[in-house]
């Protein structure tokens, strides 16, 4: 019984792939038997979209924008698609009568300039906490402090609705994990651990607290400068096709603090209690660094007593003494040992050769370029 089954089986699979070449055999000789196909296809498609109208993209689905805004509840995205539009914002997920999230993605599409992608986030000024985000947003992102080294806020401007609800909505930089892609060499991890003590140091000067809303998540990159071209990045965002990025080595890669939606600025109270302090700040970065770097990477023992100063309590207390203390032990490394190579904890020995010998060849490549790759360019003699 079950020798009849099968055979019975490799006697349908055949058959069915006999039908399948001449099938295509007969697309091929002729154009009629697909046009016929791509015709039943869209229109099936069209039976579809109609059956199933909430799968339709707010970026195709209004002709007119004018009717969507007056027939639709507010607090949707068809209630701000203008006021968007206006400003050169393409939404590109959800519906018309989706409710608006609170954070989502977008592409900024400027006149006679390609798009790239930003992330979106609404609030109002009604409320305490997001009014609180909204000025320290401003303030941040005044052209004054904007163009400061040391700030390492995220890019961002301020559009107020036009819609009844006037939403406020902050346009920011669309950021990557900063370890995606991952760190190749010692001194892109130096120069990572660099900018966030720099900018979490710049945040406390100014007397507020960030809070780390998202711990490792709060810290992002400006993964642009990696990408062979603009659209790379989004591409590979949706799964696509496959990206291919360039070494941060040559290029001066920025780290920002994503949110400032937990950050507080601090009264000129010192006495008074809060629940997060800069104290707390500088643990929570230092959990982060161990977490991420420390206990991934072999070769990074050398930050391992910065750190454990950072996260224990009694220890490193300020910012500022983190910054001072980070900079006396990287003044302590040769720039061979910043050029090397990160070497995962139990990587396999095959990999490892494999990795060494590619490294070769790129450090070879990146010689002329500093160690520290925001840092001022080294030129061999």
């Amino acid at each position: 019984m079950r020798t009849a089954i099968a055979l019975k089986s490799a006697q349908c699979a055949r058959t069915y792939r006999s039908c399948r070449t001449v099938l295509f055999i007969a697309c091929h000789q002729s154009g009629i038997i697909g046009l016929v196909l791509t015709r039943i296809f869209k229109h099936t498609q069209s039976i579809n979209m109609s059956l199933h109208p909430r799968q339709t993209d707010l970026v195709v689905h209004p002709e007119n924008p004018h009717d969507i805004m007056t027939q639709t509840p507010p607090n949707t995205w068809a209630s701000h698609y203008r006021f968007l539009s206006q400003n050169d914002i393409q939404v590109s997920e959800g519906n018309t009568d989706d409710p608006l999230p609170r954070n989502t993605t977008a592409l900024l599409k400027p006149h006679g300039q390609p798009a790239r992608p930003v992330a979106l986030k609404h609030l109002s000024r009604d409320l305490s906490s997001e009014a609180q985000e909204i000025h320290l947003m401003e303030y941040f992102n005044d052209i004054s402090r904007r163009c400061e080294r040391e700030n390492h806020c995220v890019e961002s401007r301020l559009l107020e609705s036009t819609a009844p609800d006037q939403r406020i909505f902050l346009v920011m930089q669309r950021l990557q994990d900063f370890d995606e892609p991952p760190f190749i060499t010692v001194g892109e991890v130096v120069d990572f651990v660099r900018q966030v003590l720099e900018g979490l140091f710049y945040i406390h000067r100014h007397r507020v607290v960030y809070g780390f809303p998202y711990k490792e998540k709060s810290i992002g990159m400006d993964a642009a400068p990696l990408y062979k071209d603009s659209d790379m990045q989004q591409l590979n965002d949706q799964h696509l096709r496959p990206c291919t990025t360039r070494t941060r080595a040559p290029r001066k890669v920025q780290y920002y603090f994503r949110d400032l939606g937990m950050a507080y600025k601090l009264p000129d109270d010192t006495d008074a209690q809060y629940p997060w302090t800069p104290q707390d700040d500088i643990k929570c970065l230092g959990e982060i660094i161990d977490h991420s770097l420390l206990k991934k990477y072999t070769n990074l023992a050398f930050m391992e007593d910065l750190v454990r100063g950072m996260e224990e309590p009694g220890g490193i207390s300020t910012a500022e003494a983190a910054v001072r203390r980070f900079e006396a032990v990287i003044l302590a490394r040769p720039e061979a040992e910043l050029r090397s190579r990160l070497r995962k904890k139990n990587e396999f020995w095959v990999k490892g050769l494999y990795r060494n010998l590619k490294h070769y060849f790129r450090k070879r490549k990146d010689e002329r370029y500093a160690a520290i790759p925001s840092l001022v360019p080294h030129h061999s003699q």
